[in-house]
């Protein structure tokens, strides 16, 4: 008889985790129950005590759980390493974005600019920021809505120069992904797993935390456009 363990995530991780969850779990007898939401959104709902075993989200945001006493101390451990990649609508003409001077004149040049509100979405306005264009591009900016990926907005036509993690522009219909920033301006994230203080199998959750993390699992998440920490 399996035991299932339910595990609350972001939705850069949430395909990753999927496949991951199919095939290497069965060895030790678990189910995994993988449900994604909006960054803001999943936090949230482990703040508010929901009985969640497993939690993957952007290592800061696992941090103030943590301090917050939401998180088993002493248990967030890192998962992934995810960078920012742009995309255009399909069919339209790409902008070159081989340096940090070419993604600026990009930003610059969009009609309408589309980020999460996630930490892609909070990085991209610190970069806009710091390179002083934030106040020139402003108007043009487009947030999705928590849990609505940056990629739809561009299939649609609604969005012409979109940023998000690249695990989730992965296989979208629709779009040209045209990569991930270019060093000088690389935006990367570590999404890390925990357990949650209200979950009820926190022996069997590290049991599958660790399975999660094993050097192993490198290739699988390499598919997904992840790396290892």
């Amino acid at each position: 008889m399996s035991h299932t363990v339910r595990l609350i995530t972001s939705m850069a991780t949430k395909p990753l985790l999927q496949d991951m969850a199919k095939e290497l779990l069965a060895s030790i007898n678990v189910q995994l129950d993988v449900e994604s939401a909006g960054g803001v959104v999943a936090k949230e709902r482990v703040e508010q005590g929901e009985a969640i075993d497993l939690v993957c989200l952007a290592n800061d945001a696992l941090e103030a759980l943590e301090q917050g006493g939401h998180l088993v101390k002493g248990t967030i451990r890192p998962f992934v390493l995810s960078d920012v990649a742009v995309a255009i609508p399909e069919g339209h003409s790409a902008p070159a974005l081989e340096t940090a001077e070419d993604v600026k004149a990009a930003l610059l040049n969009a009609r309408t600019i589309g980020y999460s509100t996630g930490p892609s979405g909070k990085a991209l306005l610190t970069l806009l920021a710091d390179w002083g264009i934030y106040d020139e591009v402003s108007d043009r900016l487009v947030q999705a809505p928590a849990g609505v990926p940056v990629a739809a907005f561009v299939a649609r036509g609604e969005v012409e120069l979109g940023f998000q993690q690249l695990s989730e522009m992965r296989s979208v219909a629709g779009i040209q992904v045209l990569g991930t920033l270019p060093d000088a301006c690389r935006i990367r994230t570590c999404f890390s797993l925990a357990l949650a203080q209200a979950g009820t199998r926190h022996s069997l959750s590290q049991q599958v935390l660790d399975a999660l993390t094993q050097p192993s699992t490198a290739a699988l998440k390499r598919e997904h456009g992840l790396l290892m920490p």
